[in-house]
């Protein structure tokens, strides 16, 4: 507040005054806060996603028994191992898809409404960039996503079928 006053009084040393100086002053406060609550939005999201990606791995890998046997029973039936290998992975794919594609579907209208608010707001630039900023960040949790899906079925590959 005192910061505002001294700008709109003209009272700051070094400082033009005048409408435009509050108006800018205005604007990089909110893009101060804005990024500190992406910033934060961001870390979040992080935890979770490796709380769930830990979670998946732990029931995956506490399961590896039950599944060995059952792998087995299939391969005495006549199953082969191109076979056993393509149904584990399919079996491990739907269970990794489901925690990583609900947030994915919700994400596109959480997207637009964010270019809404930021808008409204006065931030067409950033809105305008808003589906960008969220495609690379998607992509990137994507890749750690698939790299651990990755270790997690080649572990489970290991200690089932071999």
């Amino acid at each position: 507040q005192s910061s505002l006053a001294s700008l709109e009084s003209g009272s700051d040393p070094g400082m033009p005054t005048g409408s435009y100086t509050l108006r800018e002053y205005i604007r990089q406060e909110q893009n101060g806060m804005n990024a500190s609550l992406i910033i934060g939005a961001l870390f979040i999201a992080m935890v979770f996603l490796c709380m769930s990606l830990a979670i998946l791995a732990l029931k995956t890998l506490s399961t590896l028994a039950e599944d060995r046997r059952r792998y087995t029973i299939l391969s005495r039936l006549g199953a082969g191992g191109r076979e056993l290998r393509r149904t584990l992975l399919r079996q491990m794919f739907c269970f990794f898809i489901v925690p990583f594609g609900i947030p994915l579907l919700t994400s596109f209208p959480v997207v637009r409404l964010g270019q809404n608010a930021l808008s409204l707001s006065g931030m067409a630039e950033l809105a305008a960039q808003l589906p960008a900023i969220t495609a690379m960040t998607s992509g990137a949790i994507a890749l750690l996503y698939f790299l651990y899906f990755a270790a997690a079925y080649n572990v489970a590959r290991r200690n089932v079928l071999d």
